[in-house]
């Protein structure tokens, strides 16, 4: 093997404290921000500056990116916004500082688009796919730990422990980063992306489909599992080590679900048949959300919604890139990420002000709605290009 290729490890390592940091806190963090003085309103606009801030950045970074053929940078900016954020909400608890600090953990989240793209670029492109489905399992597993030591630590040490907690993890990737090797191509700078290629990228067919339908399941996701499960469970009477628990067990499942949708299941039933039975079980799962009634019932109701929410993200993000050429894959990979981050806004956004006005039933009655919206829009527009692989025709001896 390579030194680049022994890298890998450690590239995968840093990846893993990345999204610890960056959510090491969000089990408590609506809760928190609720106990602070927040209207459900409030803390759907905290919640949802995350996906507001990468709206406006990804596209930007995926630019330049490309252009300066350097994507190691974007992954050590990204360690540093995840200190910065991280400390300014441990250091400051008011509301609008809690959103501005939330809003710059989403400008750290926006570097994403060099962790996918610097990896990818160990493969070729037929596995861009399953290489991201490696990531991806790394990815969540930095979570999941986060999610359960994070609400363990804010039960054990108090409100602020778990972003101090962030902070250390984002110092420790910021030192490791330095280290990651990056597989360059052979031009060291690219001639900039003109207005018109960058319209040609965002009208590839796949990307277009693919990114609408991102919306909708980062709609879901924020709006229901992330945001506002945890009010749910604050009101049945978790602790924060129980809301851990069940920021956990949201992510724990797509460990393995990330691992055989990008592989195995793409590969026997074709990415378009698990999406569409995807966006179905994560509507189911929506709609019995607030009749849970118990910490026991929101736990599965996490675990089977979760399970479905990684595998359907493994499969958008590697059909995102599929069909693009290789030096266009970060615009692509902006391009697709900044547009799935409408969704990350408007989902808390969403079920925060429907929350205030008419209950957080409703709110999850009517994310239950956008997932079966997204299940008839996956099986009438995703393309060929998401269909199963025919099998080779047979030759003769």
């Amino acid at each position: 093997m390579s030194a680049k290729g022994n890298r890998i490890p450690l590239f995968l390592v840093v990846t893993a404290l990345f999204w610890f940091a960056l959510y090491s806190y969000v089990p408590t963090l609506s809760p928190y921000a609720v106990s602070i003085g927040a209207s459900l309103s409030m803390v759907g606009v905290i919640s949802g500056s995350y996906g507001l801030l990468q709206l406006i950045c990804r596209l930007p970074i995926g630019i330049l990116s490309d252009k300066y053929n350097q994507r190691k940078l974007y992954v050590i900016l990204g360690m540093v916004f995840c200190a910065v954020s991280t400390l300014g909400m441990a250091l400051l608890p008011n509301p609008w500082l809690l959103l501005i600090f939330r809003g710059l953990s989403g400008v750290a989240a926006s570097m994403w688009v060099g962790y996918t793209v610097l990896y990818s670029g160990y493969f070729p492109p037929e596995k861009s796919v399953a290489a991201i489905g490696v990531i991806n399992a790394v990815n969540l597993a930095g979570q999941t730990l986060a999610n359960y030591l994070g609400g363990l630590s804010s039960q054990l040490y108090g409100d602020a422990a778990p972003f101090y907690l962030g902070f250390i993890a984002a110092i420790l990737g910021l030192v490791l980063s330095f280290f990651v090797v990056e597989k360059r191509d052979s031009a060291k700078k690219r001639e900039p992306i003109k207005l018109r290629e960058l319209a040609k990228v965002a009208r590839t067919p796949a990307l277009v489909c693919v990114s609408v339908l991102a919306i909708i399941a980062q709609l879901i996701s924020f709006g229901a599992a992330i945001s506002f499960a945890p009010v749910l469970a604050k009101e049945l009477g978790a602790t924060g080590g129980e809301l851990g628990v069940l920021s956990m067990v949201a992510t724990l499942p797509g460990i393995v679900t990330n691992l055989l949708a990008g592989s195995l299941l793409a590969r026997r039933f074709g990415e378009k048949a698990c999406i569409v039975v995807c966006f179905a079980a994560i509507a189911v799962c929506c709609a019995l959300f607030p009749f849970a009634g118990s910490l026991m019932a929101l736990y599965i109701l996490q675990f089977l919604c979760g399970a479905f929410r990684s595998a359907l993200a493994t499969l958008q993000m590697g059909l995102s890139i599929k069909t693009v050429e290789p030096a266009k894959r970060a615009t692509a990979m902006g391009f697709y990420q900044a547009v799935y981050s409408i969704g990350m806004f408007l989902g808390p956004v969403l079920v925060g002000a429907v929350g205030d006005g008419a209950g957080l039933t409703v709110g999850y009655l009517m994310m239950s709605g956008f997932g079966l919206v997204g299940m008839v829009l996956s099986a009438l527009f995703l393309g060929d290009y998401a269909r199963k692989p025919k099998a080779a025709p047979a030759t003769e001896a």
